[in-house]
């Protein structure tokens, strides 16, 4: 069921019928209040629909119903750091390294730690950004605005850094 309506919501958007999406979305979190998914879902929806706070509520849910979702932590993250809430993002993000570690999962470690860079950047935290990108390969990359590589938030780390200094 779950595949059913994800795919279903996944083949509206494409149809760009967002507004179907999204009532199919809040049905399923009605219908299943307990699914993270079907929260995450809805947050997913809410982002095209560019209701940020919307998808801030419906991903606060998922992670609360799924508190290890690497997935869902990421996406936390992003949506923090599209409403400007860096510090919140910074720390989502840092709860997906923290438990990409402990599962021993690389699949958003460098994702999240160049993300994470990128909040504590917003942040004008420098020094940390820099620390959170130290030993991530340098084109390894994220998608929070656009691409960033590690080499390239690098470059804007240090850029800044001289700039403060001058």
């Amino acid at each position: 069921m779950v595949i059913d309506k994800e795919h279903e919501i996944e083949e509206l958007l494409a149809s760009e019928k967002i507004e179907q999406a999204q009532e199919l979305a809040v049905r399923w979190t009605q219908e299943e209040d307990e699914n993270p998914q079907a929260w995450n879902e809805l947050a997913y929806v809410s982002q095209f629909l560019g209701n940020w706070v919307a998808a801030q509520q419906a991903i606060a849910r998922a992670t609360d119903l799924a508190p290890n979702d690497l997935g869902y932590l990421f996406e936390k993250g992003v949506i923090e750091y599209k409403l400007q809430n860096f510090d919140a993002a910074s720390d989502s993000f840092k709860d997906c390294v923290q438990k990409s570690m402990e599962f021993d999962s690389d699949y958003y470690l460098d994702a999240a730690k160049i993300a994470m860079g990128q909040a504590l950047f917003a942040c004008g935290q420098y020094h940390s950004a820099a620390m959170a990108i130290a030993g991530v390969d340098l084109e390894a990359a994220t998608w929070v605005e656009g691409r960033m590589t590690a080499r390239e938030l690098g470059q804007n780390i240090e850029h800044r850094k001289k700039l403060a200094f001058r």
